[in-house]
């Protein structure tokens, strides 16, 4: 089901996306559908992929599907305002992330009961940790890619570089870190 969610992300972003670029720049034009296009809807697939983890378990498949429909308007709507604002984010650290987590926490504060919270069962499983280990994997060999697809020329070259030396010295203060705070 995830990746018909996936599918439907990315094309619905196309048309969303499109509309709200045309409704920020009050200039109304057919919404071109193009390499930078198709990326771009991944991106916004991703924000809602981050979303997920704050509600698998917690929702049916219908209020999923919901739940991407609206938060794709409204990443639309912040995208636009980032770039009203001209921020720079190529790797999508602030637009596509932080707003899939809190949208993620905002959407799982309004559908999980006050009587589950704190509960022993509402908490991780092995199974659940080992899936979350294989996303980093996926994610650590194809995050360069992913962050370097939107540029070009010198700075694809330099996000690339930014990116693996990002991840390699993240991957080694965290196992110090972790040694350092276990006896």
């Amino acid at each position: 089901f995830t990746f018909v969610l996936g599918a439907f992300m990315i094309q619905w972003h196309i048309l969303a996306g499109g509309f709200m670029h045309n409704l920020f720049n009050d200039h109304w034009e057919k919404i071109p559908i193009d390499l930078s296009k198709l990326l771009v809807g991944d991106f916004a697939a991703a924000a809602c992929l981050i979303s997920f983890g704050a509600l698998i378990g917690k929702v049916s498949p219908t209020q999923m599907l919901v739940m991407c429909f609206v938060e794709i308007i409204i990443f639309s709507v912040n995208e636009n305002i980032g770039l009203e604002l001209g921020i720079s984010d190529i790797g999508g650290s602030m637009v596509v992330h932080i707003f899939g987590a809190y949208f993620g926490l905002g959407a799982s504060l309004m559908v999980t009961p006050k009587t589950s919270r704190g509960r022993s069962d509402n908490s991780a499983v092995y199974h659940s940790d080992m899936f979350a280990m294989i996303g980093t994997i996926f994610l650590w060999l194809f995050w360069p890619s992913f962050n370097g697809g939107p540029s070009s020329g010198h700075f694809q070259h330099r996000v690339v570089v930014n990116t693996v030396l990002s991840l390699t010295g993240s991957c080694l203060v965290s196992f110090y870190a972790s040694m350092l705070m276990r006896p």
